[in-house]
């Protein structure tokens, strides 16, 4: 036996474990306008303004944002991106999405961490990744030059609709998406309730970065997704009592 070349091999299959990519992705939603502005009014007792919300969700969703992922195979950082108007270059950037927003992914101990600071304080939450029941279908189409499968998966109130490619080593995609065998290079997200609300993630870039560092956050008050949620509800709900108080005294 050439044990050279079997080093060699062993070699070549290790690095490409190793492998690191950069992916950049175009994020776009679209909205039941009168939908969302009933049920935002309705939630805050009329605190917020149904026609100044109506122009900011419209300002909103007439943009795209970007997003970068950069993954190994065994972890991952995805990030929004600021995003400059022709008329902010060279001067203050203009951000089309949430310019703080960003995930970190352990894929081998399955568990997500992202910040928030909403709250008045610093929170780092940390849970499990979601499990996605995925079927691959019989479906391909070429995305960026790479052949690319369709895969779909549903729970209780979104149907999963993505394309990955198998020539990447890594099974991660945007946001918390992942779990199949592959990366996703296009992902939509459809409500069962609501089906004119749809999120859309569109590969548009991808290239090998080995320079880039993932660094897993660790700044923060460690909660569950649970925990912060109750937090976050406690947080509104003094929030709404104070400004109806506030309306009882005007």
């Amino acid at each position: 036996m050439n044990f050279k070349f079997l080093f060699f091999i062993l070699l070549s299959i290790y690095l490409s474990g190793q492998e690191k990519f950069q992916v950049n992705y175009t994020y776009k939603i679209t909205e039941d306008v009168d939908y969302m502005v009933n049920k935002m009014v309705s939630e805050t007792n009329g605190a917020v303004n149904a026609k100044d919300y109506r122009l900011a969700l419209l300002d909103r969703l007439n943009k795209e944002s970007e997003f970068i992922l950069i993954s190994d195979n065994k972890e991952s950082i995805f990030s929004s991106v600021a995003k400059l108007d022709n008329s902010q270059v060279n001067s203050l950037s203009v951000s089309y999405g949430d310019e703080s927003y960003l995930l970190y992914k352990n894929l081998n101990e399955k568990i997500y961490k992202t910040s928030n600071q909403d709250l008045g304080k610093e929170y780092l939450i940390q849970d499990k990744l979601k499990i996605f029941d995925w079927k691959i279908l019989d479906e391909s189409k070429t995305i960026l030059g790479y052949k690319a499968f369709k895969a779909i998966s549903e729970d209780e109130n979104l149907i999963y609709e993505a394309y990955f490619s198998e020539e990447f080593k890594i099974n991660n995609g945007p946001d918390i998406y992942q779990g199949l065998p592959g990366l996703i290079l296009e992902i939509r997200i459809v409500s069962k309730n609501n089906h004119l609300s749809t999120v859309f993630y569109q590969a548009n870039n991808v290239k090998t970065d080995t320079k880039v560092k993932i660094k897993e956050p660790k700044k923060g008050i460690l909660v569950s997704d649970l925990e912060f949620n109750n937090l976050s509800e406690k947080y509104y709900n003094k929030a709404r009592e104070v400004h109806s108080q506030r309306i009882d005294i005007d």
